[in-house]
């Protein structure tokens, strides 16, 4: 047995998702005059290994990626509450990576002109601060203030690495005891949102309007109007719903007044390429859900996302339940690292939820479309 068949034989031998093109690529290769020629000449392993050679060439890298894709699922880490808690805290940049970063003068003057589109010139920054997000969902950013009183000014957030905003907040709008709120009509809060959001020139990717809610806000002691519009980071026709910018407003005597803006970027989307068919992430999630109950499902749908793994599945798996009243008292289950990918969304609903046990509720499977494992999911209605 040479190199070659020793390599196949070791493949064979794995359990592999079967290519979406495998049935058809070795049936050719078995008709052809070679393939036939070799089923005499050599032993059946021989065989074996000419079709799969065949399947890597003729298929590419179908058959090879399929091998080559590392578990994307990893058991959560075991957290108290007080260890999670640590794991926020935001730390100074090592100097052996300030030089990746843009400088700080830089880093103001993105902030002064940004600060120039949205109305608010003839500003000073007198605090900057470089910081590093020890979660990464900004990375490094210089954090600014134009005033250091918590109730006067603003706060902006630069990112470090693209110049881009991160966050911006107007610290005195929250306590203004002289502002007063318009009521204001859906169509025209959308106009205010859309003209926000086209002066911060994100040139990082395709944005799309999400949504423009209007939302209850304590203001001065009384509920008031306030709006919030998102705008959706694209991926061809799939909105990644961890990377969106979020405006929050008010109008008062119609005069725009900006609460805060922020690009919200929950973790980094590993952009997987889309192997699995929609027929067997069902398939999966089906399986998975009839280890759970003995519900006669009413009705399965399937749709195309980008979803973060989570520790739902993994909790009912293991008959794990937080008791969110008592929070500081449990352990607490978290990812070690943040997947963002491409999934299948399978949901499962049942003609009848009369169990009262988190295993027999409908439920949201996260398929990832490239490895067909379940990545988490969660109940639904």
């Amino acid at each position: 047995m040479d190199k070659i068949d020793r390599y196949i034989k070791e493949m064979l031998d794995k359990e592999l998702q079967e290519p979406k093109r495998y049935k058809n690529i070795v049936q050719k290769a078995l008709k052809s005059p070679q393939a036939r020629m070799r089923i005499y000449k050599y032993k059946i392993l021989r065989v074996l290994s000419v079709t799969c050679t065949l399947i890597v060439v003729i298929g590419g890298t179908v058959f090879a990626g399929v091998i080559a894709y590392e578990k994307v699922w990893k058991e959560p880490r075991e957290y108290t509450y007080q260890e999670l808690q640590e794991t926020l805290a935001n730390i100074e940049v090592p100097v052996d990576r300030r030089g990746e970063l843009i400088t700080e003068d830089e880093a103001r003057t993105k902030a002064y002109e940004i600060l120039e589109n949205l109305g608010y010139g003839k500003q000073e920054i007198v605090q900057v601060e470089l910081k590093d997000d020890v979660n990464k969902t900004n990375g490094e950013y210089y954090s600014m203030k134009t005033d250091i009183d918590e109730e006067k000014g603003y706060d902006i957030s630069i990112s470090a690495r693209t110049g881009e905003l991160n966050s911006f907040k107007d610290k005195g709008v929250s306590v203004n005891k002289d502002i007063s709120v318009d009521d204001v009509e859906s169509e025209l809060a959308k106009e205010y949102a859309d003209n926000i959001f086209n002066e911060l020139n994100y040139s990082n990717g395709n944005y799309e309007f999400m949504s423009c809610d209007e939302m209850d806000y304590m203001l001065n002691n009384e509920l008031v109007e306030m709006w919030e519009a998102k705008y959706g980071k694209m991926y061809g026709d799939v909105c990644n719903p961890y990377e969106f910018v979020d405006v929050s407003f008010f109008v008062s005597e119609g005069e725009l007044k900006i609460r805060a803006i922020n690009n919200v970027r929950e973790g980094t989307f590993d952009e997987n390429p889309i192997e699995v068919t929609e027929e067997h992430a069902i398939k999966v999630a089906r399986d998975k859900e009839l280890e759970f109950t003995t519900n006669d499902i009413k009705e399965v749908s399937v749709e195309l996302g980008i979803r973060k793994a989570n520790e739902y599945i993994y909790q009912l798996e293991n008959n794990i339940h937080i008791d969110n009243s008592k929070i500081e008292d449990n352990i607490l289950y978290m990812m070690n690292h943040e997947k963002i990918r491409n999934v299948w969304i399978v949901k499962i609903r049942h003609f009848e939820n009369t169990a009262n046990t988190l295993e027999n509720v409908n439920k949201e499977y996260y398929i990832d479309a490239t490895t067909s494992e379940i990545l988490g999911g969660k109940e639904i209605m």
